[in-house]
């Protein structure tokens, strides 16, 4: 049975990348978004997407700048 969800890699790497450059571990991300470090694992892949408020709050907490963000 195939997954009718649409994987986003170049969102996945941004969340990716962002997270590894930050002082926080994933695990603390994961904590911070109160989500398991499993769903921070899926948004890194790219095979799932935070929603709109929850990817605004990691860029939030992470303080990304916003020149940076792809999209």
């Amino acid at each position: 049975m195939e997954s009718k969800r649409k994987i986003d890699p170049e969102l996945g790497l941004f969340i990716y990348n962002i997270i590894n450059e930050s002082e926080y571990t994933f695990i603390q991300v994961a904590d911070l978004l109160e989500v398991d470090e499993r769903t921070i694992n899926y948004y890194c892949s790219g095979k799932r997407k935070p929603s709109q408020r929850r990817l605004l709050k990691l860029i939030k907490i992470l303080n990304v700048d916003l020149q940076s963000i792809p999209f």
